[in-house]
């Protein structure tokens, strides 16, 4: 499986690929699921206005996809792009996260993209 990855990584690599785009898009990678944490966020929800904050980068397909999720179901949130803003990077790094998407649902946060945790999350905080 090792020999597989650094196969598909030099091969995207000659090709151009982003970092970012291997990163999502490794067929050999095992991805672990989503982790729910819960906590205090309400500092950080009261700055940005919103019990809803989505930490996210720009090239990230999971995190169009938790763009996407939030907005069918008529939920508010305010994005934070780790990749833009040291701010936010360095805010999700102290939360625990190491992955995005990363969102603050109320007073749980869950890092990756799981539609069925996300909506879990958001019926328990009443959000839908």
């Amino acid at each position: 499986m090792k020999l597989r990855s650094t196969i598909f990584l030099l091969l995207a690599l000659a090709l151009g690929l982003s970092a970012g785009y291997l990163q999502q898009n490794n067929p050999f990678a095992k991805r672990a699921g989503a982790i729910v944490r819960s906590g205090d966020f309400n500092l950080i929800q009261a700055r940005v206005n919103s019990q809803v904050v989505l930490y996210s980068t720009g090239t990230c397909p999971y995190c169009r996809s938790a763009k996407e999720f939030l907005t069918r179901r008529g939920v508010a949130y305010a994005e934070l792009p780790v990749d833009i803003s040291i701010d936010a990077r360095r805010e999700a790094k102290s939360l625990g996260a190491v992955q995005v998407p990363f969102l603050l649902i109320g007073s749980d946060s869950i890092e990756g993209y799981d539609e069925g945790k996300m909506l879990a999350l958001l019926n328990k905080q009443r959000m839908l």
